[in-house]
């Protein structure tokens, strides 16, 4: 009798580690933080905050990261990341443009805008107005300005009392093949947050 009682107790603590678990995992789930992981393929020890407007602007401390599903984002965002973990960073900001950008297309030789903004994207490019150059459109060897700046990604901004602080936008160029430019790169967004914490 004593071994079905013991049998039965360890089945119900099983299977309500179980529960508990399934739970946990279900949980995790709904999180920013398992989002990312499905964007990019890395998981982080800091909090990931998805966000939609400029409101990260008006933080008193902040890292916030525009990126993109594009392959340069997916190359470089985790470099990005190893660094956020290596100073146990608590939290960062992050935004995706992709379907919050305006979309233009070329027809009959004439730039035409086929999508407007979302208004959180619009917000952004005015926190970077001063930054950021003009967005241009390039195709079959012509160039058609689109009267908008451009957000080339991934862009890291580290913001303090609710400025920009620094900045670094990626350039397009970059070999990660180069292990020389990826050490570089990792240095410059080790000098980013540095910066921040100190």
């Amino acid at each position: 009798m004593k071994k079905k009682i013991i049998g039965l107790l360890i089945i119900i603590i099983i299977l309500g580690s179980s529960i508990v678990g399934f739970k946990t995992y279900e949980d995790y789930q709904s999180t920013d933080n398992y989002r990312f992981f499905k964007e990019f393929n890395v998981k982080v020890n800091s909090n990931v905050t998805y966000v939609n407007n400029a409101d990260v602007f008006n933080k008193e401390r902040a890292i916030f990261l525009i990126g993109a599903n594009d392959e340069l984002s997916k190359k470089i965002i985790p470099l990005f990341t190893n660094v956020i973990d290596k100073y146990e960073i608590i939290n960062f900001y992050y935004f995706n443009i992709d379907e919050e950008k305006s979309k233009f297309e070329v027809i009959d030789d004439k730039l035409n805008k086929v999508k407007d903004g979302s208004e959180g994207y619009y917000q952004i490019l005015e926190k970077l107005d001063a930054i950021l150059k003009e967005r241009i459109i390039k195709e079959q060897d012509k160039e058609y300005k689109t009267l908008e700046k451009e957000i080339v990604t991934p862009f890291v901004i580290t913001i303090e009392n609710q400025n920009i602080l620094n900045y670094y936008e990626v350039n397009e160029k970059i070999d990660l093949n180069n292990n020389e430019e990826r050490l570089k790169l990792v240095d410059i967004y080790s000098d980013l947050i540095v910066e921040l914490i100190d």
